[in-house]
């Protein structure tokens, strides 16, 4: 690195080693106005030179004593921390990071939308709110503490949910923000769309489970009850839900609508006991299986088993 930056015209420039993976670089400039963007499209240059050595770095200002240089490596470690929201290879100058250190102003996040979507157990809208949400948090001038709080709340939201839901056998809330947070923002977003979509997945196999059972019932009942006037209202009644919701399920679930599987149910019935009781008349069998007019009974069976 050091011998790199010395080809260069009016640079030279010492290493100093802090730790196994973070190095601080000294750059003198002898320069009538010398730039931190001269240092910046340096290390860009060394990008090639170094072949697939990948690094990152923080630039602090130029400055023009010794005793501030300890300043400039201040800006420098703050400049870096930006890395978070640019990735592990970005070359930050501090002179970038300002304006968005000043902006204090929390950007417009729906997290309810957020919620509403993970109870809902819709796994791709969830996904595509954390797509958007991770393109909004890396094109905005916000600050890497800024992101933070955001990605932080949005934990706190699916957190919330897992305890609402009595989920935390299955997604564990204990310490799990140090679960999610990793190395970089993209990283980051990355846990928590999977950890959104997951739950999302499982209160919707969840749902779907339940609602199969509530169905289930419902057409022991009919079977149970079919003689009688059984309208879509009063069987909706019998689980709780609404009429709309107990039509749509029928059709998701079993693949015909309520008006459908009654009428079904009815003409099967009527059919096995035309065959079981030759004594009982076509209008006792209707009756018997909730149909009060004989000729609409006799219409329905003709298109169900195409004789009379």
């Amino acid at each position: 690195l050091v011998r790199i930056i010395a080809d260069q015209p009016g640079l030279s420039a010492e290493l100093v080693s802090l730790s196994a993976t973070e190095m601080a670089l000294l750059v003198f400039m002898y320069d009538d106005s010398p730039t931190s963007r001269a240092v910046a499209d340096t290390l860009e240059a060394m990008r090639t030179s170094l072949g697939s050595i990948p690094f990152g770095a923080g630039i602090g200002s130029v400055v023009h004593s010794v005793e501030a240089i300890h300043h400039s490596y201040l800006e420098a470690v703050e400049a870096y921390k930006y890395s978070y929201i640019r990735g592990r290879d970005a070359i930050i100058r501090y002179e970038e990071i300002s304006a968005c250190r000043e902006l204090l102003l929390l950007p417009q996040v729906e997290y309810d939308m957020l919620q509403n979507r993970v109870q809902a157990g819709k796994v791709g809208e969830v996904e595509r709110w954390i797509d958007e949400m991770t393109f909004t948090l890396k094109s905005e001038p916000l600050s890497v503490e800024m992101v933070e709080l955001i990605h932080l709340r949005i934990t706190t939201v699916i957190s919330q949910i897992v305890i609402e839901q009595k989920l935390q056998d299955l997604f564990p809330v204990f310490g799990i923000n140090e679960k999610i947070k990793r190395r970089t923002l993209d990283e980051t977003m990355a846990v928590l769309k999977q950890q959104a979509a997951s739950i999302a997945q499982h209160i919707n196999e969840s749902r779907n489970d339940a609602h199969h059972e509530k169905i289930v019932f419902l057409k022991s009942f009919i079977v149970q009850h079919m003689a009688e006037d059984l309208s879509l209202d009063e069987v909706a009644g019998r689980v709780s839900l609404s009429a709309n919701y107990v039509s749509t399920l029928f059709g998701s679930i079993s693949g015909e609508s309520f008006t459908e599987y009654l009428n079904r149910i009815r003409l099967e019935q009527a059919a096995s006991l035309l065959v079981a009781d030759r004594h009982l008349t076509v209008a006792d069998i209707a009756a018997s299986v909730g149909f009060r007019n004989s000729q609409y009974f006799c219409t329905r069976f003709k298109a169900r088993f195409g004789i009379t």
